[in-house]
């Protein structure tokens, strides 16, 4: 008979101390639970040797029953508690991935907010037709007025190619127009001619100066936009246009999608989630495709619906270690030189040593690509990469022994190198298809020729003719022209379908020129739309490496392929929502991760004050590594001269970064007088110099007291007389313009550098003039940097961040010379008066007047 103490199993074990609710995170424990339950059932013990009478032994076999029968009820009873805690704690999870994603959706919507306030305001700027407005938009770069559309000057992978130039008669002051826009190539633009009433919406492509006339630019615009506007106006040829830099809603989007996702597959539900910020996106920008976004978003949400929780290790990483109150603490860490490790620095009352231990257990837990065997064959796969040196290698079997890593490679350290050489490794040990990508489209580009260079030097190395397929996916005029035989659209295009397809297009496009037909031609396009996808399809499922950038890895035809592996570059530069897309996209299939990048360089670029206040310039690379997630950091160095590598090493990387590069084959220019030939590093202290407030390229003149640049006249004469004395005269001098890199925190001193070398014959030399943070990522053979800032009161703004300073500083290979402000800089505190004080000590500061 089976005798409870008041309650049942629970009671009994609420009784005898076994259960408390605090410490019961998914079951108790078995041992407990017997005892207890053992305890509550009165059973005496029978004596060893004891005879027993026929009833005792009935009455034993009762209590054995009842034992049996009390345990397995505990059992179920447990069950039953073990599905609750889990069901209570997989409700807390999708609470914080509700907190996470709406956290962020706040914050994309100031973003998208201030951009969209940008881009209105120079639209309505731009509409004025006082001259001098749109002299302002032109020198700002943000602008180009009074041009004339060529018709049809080309195509591109099935889209048409329009070249805009300048009337003949028209030169600005500044020489050719075009020289110093703000577009790069895949940049959205928006095309405007208010005499004819059109807008149409294309893609930059490039910018030219032909024969030193007016300068032409090209844009890139799909045939069925040009069909609709040619229903506007019988010609869209012609003066008139206005080309204005446009804003790329597809970003936000991607963001928005992303975020959706992730609010699914934590399978927490709610009447609201990040709907709001997709809803905010579609009414904040006007868009002219809301039905496709709103398509969008539906479809992914269903496309992950039905995985949800298939690698909620993850979700975990991503979601588990976020807090919002700690990303405002990791924003103020992340302000100053930071230690190589975070596991003594608590940003929060929940941010605890265990926390970040069991995020780093999850981080370094082995992939699930097969057996323990495998780990041989990585570390003998590992030594065949001669080119690698022992840091590298070392980084090579720190990753590919890990479900999540991050590499931190410091200027010239050769982390795409690596990265390229783990995707190798990952393809030979069969953990294909990779997904490789960078936030930007120029490091994108970086890393597929990385990578096509690293399997075709492997396979000449080893002499084995080793078959892979890479494909590059994103906008073909964002592609350097050089690697479009492996894009998605080139490959699409050799189809003979394809061909076909087009052919029938254009016919009923010419045919419909003059008489428009709607309806045929949306025909034809359906029909296109449907071959192009179907080839693009086929060849995606049989690439081994996909690259492509952040944003784009969210492309619909990237949802059947099952990515396991992820291999995301620049990490450090990209915010948060953009390293999500890939995350998410490949979420079912993925079972490695490896995060790259440096965050003692320059974080995401954010237009909002407040998004970037609350976090939004934080990237996943930086506050993962705060979380405690372990890194591995490259600490040979092969670009810069081993003085300029020295002098960064110490003031950023705390001595860990050496130099394999030998100071005879970094020797410095000899057109420049060096105080220290050994060391080629000059500050040339201009302290008379004045910075000037620059309002011509704020977007009104309501918005200039928000909105300015700074420029320094004196500087840019300083570094002109510099450049002129290295570069001229040409025929004997050593270096030429595209070895040398013109640098500046602000714009407006880009531009009044631009002019300086214009009216010095300069213009064509082919001198790279760019601000720091859009030179990340670069290297010249010498770099001249013009600090700007000049006053009493040693106010030195965004110019005092470490991490701006590091990549100015590391950008030159032979030489590096600065032009600023001595006393300004130095009562501006670290990290110049630091740096400063290392230059002082090697004597090579010098006043203006000596050069």
């Amino acid at each position: 008979m089976m005798l409870f103490v008041g309650g049942g199993p629970a009671a009994a074990l609420r009784r005898h101390g076994a259960w408390r609710r605090s410490e019961w995170v998914c079951e108790p424990p078995q041992q407990a639970t017997r005892a207890a339950v053992r305890a509550a059932v009165r059973v005496r013990p029978v004596r060893a040797g004891r005879t027993t009478s026929r009833a005792s032994r009935r009455d034993a076999a009762t209590r054995s029953q009842g034992i049996e029968e009390a345990e397995h009820d505990a059992q179920n009873t447990r069950k039953t508690r073990s599905t609750r805690g889990r069901a209570r704690k997989h409700q807390q999870q999708g609470v914080s991935v509700q907190q996470y994603v709406e956290h962020f959706s706040d914050l994309l919507a100031m973003e998208m907010e201030a951009e969209a306030e940008r881009l209105r305001a120079m639209l309505a700027h731009g509409a004025q037709s006082d001259p001098r407005r749109w002299r302002a938009l032109e020198q700002s770069g943000a602008a180009l007025f009074d041009l004339v559309l060529i018709e049809r000057a080309g195509d591109l992978f099935g889209n048409i190619v329009y070249e805009l130039r300048p009337p003949s008669s028209s030169q600005s002051k500044m020489g050719p127009r075009g020289s110093r826009l703000a577009f790069s190539a895949g940049d959205s633009v928006c095309l405007r001619n208010d005499r004819m009433g059109v807008n149409i919406d294309a893609l930059f492509f490039e910018s030219r100066l032909p024969d030193g006339g007016p300068a032409g630019v090209s844009v890139v615009v799909e045939p069925e936009r040009v069909l609709a506007a040619a229903g506007k106006a019988n010609s869209i040829g012609g003066p008139g246009w206005s080309l204005f830099v446009g804003l790329d809603y597809t970003t936000f989007q991607r963001y928005g999608e992303a975020l959706q996702g992730m609010y699914e597959l934590s399978g927490f539900r709610s009447k609201e989630g990040p709907t709001r910020f997709l809803q905010r996106l579609e009414t904040q920008l006007d868009m002219h495709a809301k039905s496709r976004a709103s398509a969008a978003a539906k479809e992914k949400a269903s496309t992950v619906a039905g995985s949800a929780l298939a690698n909620k290790d993850m979700l975990r990483l991503l979601v588990g270690s976020f807090e919002a109150s700690e990303v405002v603490s990791m924003r103020e860490f992340m302000s100053k030189p930071v230690p190589e490790s975070c596991d003594q620095v608590s940003f929060g009352p929940a941010d605890t040593q265990q926390r970040k231990g069991q995020l780093e257990e999850l981080a370094r837990a082995y992939p699930s690509f097969g057996s323990a065997a495998r780990k041989d064959q990585v570390s003998g796969l590992v030594k065949r990469y001669t080119r690698l040196n022992t840091s590298q290698r070392t980084a090579l079997n720190y990753v590919l022994g890990r479900t999540f890593s991050l590499i931190q490679g410091p200027p010239g350290s050769g982390k795409t190198l690596t990265l390229c050489h783990a995707i190798h490794a990952m393809h030979a040990l069969g953990r294909g298809p990779i997904l490789a990508v960078a936030f930007s489209n120029v490091a994108t580009d970086h890393l597929l020729s990385g990578v096509l260079q690293v399997f075709r030097h492997e396979a000449q190395q080893h002499q084995k003719e080793q078959r892979f397929r890479v494909v590059r996916v994103g906008r073909a005029v964002a592609v350097n022209p050089q690697l479009w035989d492996v894009t998605l659209d080139a490959l699409v295009g050799k189809r003979q379908a394809v061909k076909d397809a087009r052919a029938h297009l254009a016919g009923v496009y010419r045919k419909n020129m003059d008489k428009p037909n709607p309806k045929l031609v949306q025909a034809a396009s359906r029909e296109l739309r449907l071959v192009e996808e179907r080839a693009a399809l086929d060849i995606l499922k049989s690439a081994d490496v996909v690259v492509t950038t952040c944003v784009a890895s969210g492309a619909r035809l990237l949802r059947d392929v099952a990515f396991r592996c992820v291999v995301q570059d620049e990490s450090s530069q990209a915010p948060e929502p953009a390293c999500l897309v890939p995350l998410i996209r490949t979420y079912h299939s993925v079972q490695q991760v490896i995060l790259a990048g440096d965050h003692h360089q320059l974080p995401p670029t954010v237009s909002s004050r407040g998004a970037a206040l609350r976090g939004l310039d934080l990237s996943l690379f930086s506050r993962l590594f705060c979380n405690g997630i372990s890194k591995h950091i490259l600490r040979e160095q092969y670009r810069m001269h081993p003085q300029i590598a020295a002098l960064c090493s110490k003031a950023f990387y705390f001595n860990r970064l050496s130099s394999a590069c030998r100071a005879e084959e970094r020797t410095p220019p000899r057109d420049f007088k060096w105080p220290d030939v050994s060391c080629p590093i000059t500050w040339v202290d201009v302290s008379d110099g004045i910075e000037c407030r620059d309002t011509e390229g704020a977007d009104s003149e309501e918005a200039a007291p928000r909105r300015f640049s700074l420029r320094n006249e004196r500087e840019a004469a300083v570094v002109t007389k510099i450049l002129t004395q290295l570069l001229l005269p040409i025929d004997t001098a050593e270096l030429g313009g595209p070895d040398v890199g013109v640098i500046t925190p602000y714009a407006a001193q880009v531009r009044c550098l631009g002019n300086c070398l214009h009216a010095a014959g300069l213009s064509d030399a082919g001198i790279e003039i760019s601000t720091v943070d859009g030179f990340q990522g670069r290297e010249k053979e010498l770099i001249v940097l013009s600090t700007v800032r000049s006053n009493d009161s040693g106010t030195l703004g965004f110019v005092s961040d470490w991490r701006r300073l590091n990549v100015a500083a590391s950008r030159a290979r032979r030489g590096l010379i600065v032009v600023g402000s001595l006393r300004t800089l130095r009562a501006g505190g670290d990290p110049w008066k630091s740096w400063i004080f290392e230059l002082d000590k090697r004597k090579v500061i010098v006043d203006c007047g000596e050069r």
